[in-house]
Order: structure tokens, then sequence, then C-alpha cells
């Protein structure tokens, strides 16, 4: 349930990225995704534990590509290929 949200956030967050600047975006996505984690332990039904990993997909599909595109504009080409194996 959470790879629908994760591929479809991809794409607009990297353009609300290129428009917005990291500095704004990605504090707010790591607080966003924070949030909705915590908030997944008041879940007490399966429909809404599905609702929570719909919404921690779709928070998080902008992440992982923020931070690699904010890597590639401060380090050099060996860290960022080490940080996306590692990953």
């Amino acid at each position: 349930m959470t790879y629908v949200p994760y591929i479809l956030a991809e794409l607009p967050s990297n353009l609300i990225l290129n428009r917005v600047g990291p500095r704004i975006l990605l504090p707010t996505i790591c607080i966003l995704w924070g949030l909705v984690s915590s908030l997944q332990s008041q879940v007490s039904t399966y429909a809404g534990l599905l609702a929570c990993r719909f919404f921690l997909g779709l928070v998080e599909g902008g992440l992982f590509p923020g931070i690699v595109l904010y890597l590639s504009g401060t380090s050099c080409e060996a860290t960022i290929i080490e940080f996306v194996i590692i990953c």
C-alpha cells in the first residue's frame, strides 16, 4: 500500500523542490513523515492502518529523491553513489 503513493509523489515533489528549494521542503517532509509515523501508533483498525501507510508513502515519496538531489549539489559523485547503494 505504500508503493503506489510513493511512486505517484516522486515527480510532483521534485517539481515542488525545484520551485521552493530544499531548505524549506526537506525539513517539512521530514516533519510530516515523523508526524505520520507517530500517529500510526494510534490506529486501531486495518482500514486505518492502510490509510496511514498510504499517507506515509505519499510523504516518503519526496524524501529520497529530494535527498539525492540535495546531495548532488553538495557532495562529490562517489559519495552520492555510495549513498544510493547503501539505501
